[in-house]
C-alpha cells in the first residue's frame, strides 16, 4: 500500500497546489479594496523614510512586509490584484509546506529490534505510507479550507505569516532530525525576517 500510495503522491501532491493556486487567484480582484488593504498600499508607497522608521518605532507591525511590497508595486501598480497576488502565492506555497511539516510530524522510527528484522521492515514501510497519508489529508484540507482561501486572496500578511510559521517548523523539524548549522540558519533567518512581517509569528513557530 505504501508503494502504492508513494507512486501517486507526487502528481497528487501537484494538483493540490495547482487547485490551492487556482482557488486563490480567481476572482482576486473581484471585490474593491478594504480600509486595511488601503493602508497597505500607504505604508508601502509613502516616502521610504517612514516606512523604515517603523522598524524602531514602538507598536508598529508589519514593516518588512510594507517594505516587501513597494519594488512590486513600482513594477505591477498598486491595484486589487497586485496587492493580493502574494498572499495568493503565500497561501499556495503553504500547501506543500504543510506535507512536509506532517510527514515529519508523523515519525516512520519503528523498533526493528523488538519485532524483528523482516516485520520490523514491513511496518516501517505501513508507517511510512500512514505518514505520507495524514499529511495529504492535511494538505487537502488546507487547499479547500474556506478561511485559507479568503486570507490568500486579502491584501495583508496573513497568508504569508502562514505560509512562514510552517517553513519555520519544516526547518526546526529537519534541525532535530538531521543535525547540522544549516537548517538552524534558515530557521533563524526566517523567524527574525518573519517577527518583522507580524508578531504573531512569535507564536505560530514555537515549538
Amino acid at each position: 500500500i505504501a508503494q502504492m500510495n508513494s507512486a501517486y503522491r507526487r502528481p497528487l501532491l501537484l494538483g493540490l497546489v495547482l487547485a490551492a493556486f487556482a482557488l486563490r487567484v480567481f476572482g482576486l480582484d473581484r471585490q474593491s479594496l478594504w480600509r486595511d488593504e488601503v493602508d497597505a498600499i500607504y505604508f508601502a508607497v509613502r516616502s521610504l523614510d517612514e516606512t523604515l522608521r517603523m522598524f524602531v518605532q514602538a507598536a508598529q507591525n508589519g514593516p518588512l512586509y510594507f517594505l516587501a511590497l513597494r519594488p512590486w508595486f513600482a513594477l505591477m501598480g498598486t491595484w486589487e490584484f497586485v496587492l493580493r497576488f502574494p498572499s495568493a502565492v503565500a497561501g499556495t506555497l503553504s500547501i506543500p509546506l504543510l506535507w512536509q511539516v506532517g510527514r515529519r510530524l508523523l515519525p516512520d522510527w519503528v523498533d526493528t529490534a523488538t519485532t524483528g528484522g523482516a516485520v520490523g521492515e514491513e511496518i516501517a514501510s505501513s508507517r511510512a505510507g500512514a505518514g505520507a497519508f495524514v499529511a495529504t489529508v492535511a494538505a487537502v484540507l488546507m487547499t479547500f479550507n474556506p478561511y485559507q482561501v479568503w486570507y490568500g486572496q486579502e491584501g495583508k500578511m496573513y497568508a504569508t505569516i502562514t505560509c512562514l510559521a510552517l517553513l519555520a517548523s519544516y526547518l526546526w523539524l529537519r534541525g532535530m532530525e538531521e543535525g547540522g548549522p544549516w537548517p538552524w540558519v534558515g530557521y533563524l533567518i526566517t523567524v527574525s525576517a518573519a517577527m518583522y512581517i507580524h508578531l504573531l509569528i512569535v507564536d505560530g513557530t514555537s515549538p
